[in-house]
C-alpha cells in the first residue's frame, strides 16, 4: 500500500517537472525586436542633437511625434511626456512601446519620461 503511494507521488513530482521545465514561453518576435531598436535609436538620435530635450522640457509630444513619423516611416506613433506614471494611451489594437529616461537639461534637473508607442 505504501508502495503505492510512493508511486503516485513520483509520477506527479516527475509530471511536474516537465511541466516546469518544458513549457513554451512567448518570445517577442524578433519584428518587433527590431521596431523596438529603430524606436530607440531614433529617440537617441534627437537626443543627441539636443532636439529631444528642448522638446521635452516644452511638453511638446507633438513636435516629437512629427520628428519621429518623418524617422521612422510606416510607423503609426503616439508619444507621451510624463514625470512619474503615465496615463494608458487610447488605442485598440496591439503595440509596442518604448519608454526614454530625460533628467533634464543643464540648468534645470526635472526628471521625465517619454514613452512612444508603436504599431
Amino acid at each position: 500500500m505504501i508502495r503505492s503511494y510512493e508511486a503516485i507521488l513520483a509520477i506527479t513530482i516527475v509530471s511536474i517537472a516537465f511541466v516546469i521545465f518544458f513549457k513554451e514561453y512567448e518570445i517577442y518576435p524578433e519584428i518587433d525586436e527590431i521596431k523596438l531598436r529603430k524606436i530607440f535609436y531614433a529617440l537617441k538620435s534627437l537626443d543627441e542633437n539636443s532636439e529631444l530635450r528642448r522638446y521635452v522640457m516644452e511638453n511638446d509630444s507633438e513636435t516629437i511625434e512629427k520628428k519621429l513619423e518623418r524617422i521612422l516611416p510606416g510607423f503609426e506613433i503616439e508619444v507621451k511626456i510624463c514625470e512619474k506614471s503615465c496615463e494608458k494611451p487610447n488605442i485598440t489594437q496591439e503595440f509596442i512601446s518604448v519608454t526614454y529616461l530625460i533628467a533634464g537639461d543643464v540648468n534645470n534637473f526635472n526628471p521625465k519620461q517619454i514613452i512612444v508607442y508603436a504599431w
